[in-house]
């Protein structure tokens, strides 16, 4: 359950995307909503410069970025608040990966939102720079919004049976029944796996191990079932043959999907369901929204 969110906000167009949807969220779960904004202090002494002529520009510097720092702040609130939230602005300076994750902690949220900017190669080196490493350290699940920050129509849950996968299925089931909306389970399946279920239709008498795999895989999945149908939400279910990263975001493009949910590693019965990987690939490569569990 959402009770604390917080929205990282750097004056992007994107960040701004996060702050209306972040609004919506904790208009609508009646959660606490925090605003940060961090700008990072440290100076270079230009070479050649006396320190009085370094601390001079310090102090320029400090005071543009504070007015840059207020100035974000403000247009995070004004879209927050025709959201019909009232957020608690936070400012902090220093590193925004480590001003994030100690905010995070110190106010113990339940939800980040950071901005997901485009693909073109400067906009992936702030993406790969903060979003990221946020991503990678973060406690609890990080939300990439992209777009214009509306409510998503649909969510697609990829499924492995690690604890993290649980937590996806989890905050994604709460997200979609928070917004009254379909939730699409899909379970990806190693292609190797097919072949051999395949091989079992024409050859009776399979291994106890073979066996055993199999029943893993149906029980992990119906379990990560069972876990949605108490949510009392609609959503449909499929399980496909294939390359994780691939087969989530082809039946993301397919389907139309608003908001990709995905556990940040996978630890469980399915072997080639490697979220630390996949999860990643996903963040980057994705046109919709992601979110991450830890």
């Amino acid at each position: 359950m959402i009770q604390k969110a917080l929205i990282g906000l750097d004056g992007s167009a994107e960040a701004l995307s996060a702050a209306r949807l972040g609004a919506e969220i904790s208009h609508r779960a009646n959660a606490k909503l925090f605003t940060l904004t961090v700008h990072n202090d440290s100076v270079v002494l230009p070479v050649g410069a006396s320190w009085g002529e370094a601390g001079i520009a310090a102090n320029l510097l400090l005071d543009t970025l504070s007015k840059e720092q207020e100035e974000t702040e403000e247009a995070g609130i004004v879209i927050e608040r025709k959201e019909g939230a009232e957020p608690v602005a936070l400012r902090e300076i220093g590193l925004p990966i480590d001003r994030i994750l100690a905010v995070s902690a110190r106010e113990k949220v339940d939800l980040i939102l950071l901005g997901g900017h485009s693909h073109k190669s400067w906009e992936r080196i702030l993406l790969g720079s903060v979003s990221d490493g946020v991503v990678r350290h973060s406690s609890c699940p990080v939300l990439i919004v992209r777009g214009d920050g509306s409510i998503p129509q649909r969510i697609l849950l990829g499924i492995d049976g690690s604890d993290s996968g649980n937590r996806a299925a989890q905050a994604a089931g709460e997200l979609a029944k928070l917004f009254q909306i379909r939730l699409d389970a899909l379970i990806t399946l190693p292609i190797q796996r097919e072949k051999r279920h395949a091989k079992e239709k024409r050859i009776s008498g399979e291994t106890n191990e073979e066996r055993e795999q199999t029943e893993s895989e149906v029980e992990f999945t119906q379990r990560v079932r069972t876990q949605i149908e108490k949510l009392d939400i609609d959503f449909s279910w499929n399980v496909q043959f294939g390359d994780p990263v691939k087969t989530i975001l082809a039946f993301s493009e397919s389907e139309h999907i608003d908001l990709i949910v995905v556990g940040k590693r996978g630890l469980g019965p399915v072997e080639s369901m490697i979220f630390g990987s996949v999860s990643n690939e996903i963040t980057h490569k994705a046109t919709c929204s992601v979110m991450i569990t830890p």
